[in-house]
């Protein structure tokens, strides 16, 4: 589960939404694309997935193309341990 809901506390209201996929070829292998809009918010919210061996990386993105500040969480899967660092 990957959840942006800015303004709210908990789900999104379009958790259960379909949402857009699409796989992207890469030097490393195949990206998963997991992406959409957010029509609250008008905001895109956007994971993308490389799968190597038995390691996911993901890296998430919010894009606001609105002037306004969007304050929120990101909710992301709970159940496996992650290691994040500052993209450079």
């Amino acid at each position: 589960e990957w959840n942006w809901a800015p303004g709210k506390i908990g789900h999104s209201v379009f958790s259960e939404a379909p949402v857009w996929t699409a796989v992207l070829p890469t030097e490393r292998g195949p990206v998963v694309r997991v992406w959409e809009y957010d029509r609250l918010n008008s905001s895109v919210w956007q994971v993308d997935m490389l799968f190597e061996d038995d390691v996911m990386y993901a890296h998430a993105k919010i894009t606001n193309p609105t002037a306004a500040d969007l304050r929120g969480y990101w909710c992301a899967p709970r159940n496996f341990a992650a290691q994040f660092r500052a993209s450079v």
